[in-house]
C-alpha cells in the first residue's frame, strides 16, 4: 500500500473589491413623503384629480336641480357629494401625513429614533444596504432585480420588483459621485 499524502486544501483569501459606491441615507418622515409622492404614478393624481372634479361638477348639478324643481332628494344627493368631496381631498392632502406620522411612531417603538441610517455599498456584481439600527437587517440584491431609478429634489429611489425601493441620499455620497452613479446604475438596471 502506498502512502498518500494527504494535502490540506489551504483556502486561498481573495482579497474583496471596495465598492464603487457607498451612499449614506438618513430616511425620516420628510424623506419619506418625499419619496411616497415621487412613486405615485401620474395616472393616480390624474384620476383622483378627475374624481373630485367630477363630485363637484355634479354637485353642483343637483344644487341647480334643487334650485329649479325644489325636490328635497337634490339637496341629499348634493350633501352626500360635498361628504365625498370632503373625503377624497382629506385622503390626498391630510392623510399621507398621518402616515408619516405613524410611520414615526412605528421606528420609535422599534428602534427607538425616528429616522433611519442607510449604508448602500455598489459594487460590480450587487448592491449591499444595511440599516445602522439593526446589525441584522442586511439587504443584498442583484442588479438583475432592479427596475427603474427615479430622482426626487434630494433623493435617487431604485425600484426593487413591485413594492421595494432603496432609498439613497444625493447628498450622501462618501465614494464616488452622483453623476457617475447614474451612468453606472442605468448600465446595470435590469441586468444589463
Amino acid at each position: 500500500m502506498e502512502n498518500l499524502e494527504h494535502e490540506e486544501l489551504i483556502e486561498e483569501e481573495v482579497p474583496l473589491t471596495p465598492p464603487q459606491f457607498v451612499i449614506e441615507t438618513v430616511l425620516d418622515a420628510e424623506a419619506q413623503f418625499e419619496a411616497a409622492s415621487a412613486v405615485q404614478s401620474k395616472g393616480f393624481r390624474l384620476v383622483s384629480y378627475l374624481c373630485i372634479g367630477l363630485c363637484a361638477a355634479m354637485m353642483v348639478a343637483m344644487i341647480v336641480l334643487y334650485i329649479l324643481h325644489r325636490d328635497s332628494s337634490n339637496l341629499f344627493m348634493a350633501g352626500l357629494l360635498l361628504l365625498t368631496i370632503a373625503f377624497l381631498l382629506y385622503n390626498k392632502f391630510s392623510m399621507p401625513k398621518k402616515s408619516m406620522q405613524r410611520w414615526e411612531s412605528s421606528l420609535q417603538r422599534s428602534y427607538g429614533t425616528t429616522a433611519l441610517h442607510l449604508t448602500t455599498e455598489f459594487y460590480e456584481l450587487s448592491m449591499v444596504q444595511t440599516l445602522s439600527e439593526d446589525a441584522n437587517n442586511i439587504v443584498d440584491a442583484g442588479y438583475s432585480e432592479l427596475l427603474e431609478l427615479k430622482e426626487t429634489e434630494n433623493l435617487l429611489l431604485l425600484a426593487c420588483g413591485r413594492r421595494q425601493w432603496f432609498f439613497l441620499s444625493k447628498k450622501g455620497f462618501k465614494t464616488g459621485t452622483l453623476e457617475e452613479f447614474r451612468s453606472f446604475i442605468t448600465q446595470r438596471i435590469g441586468g444589463k
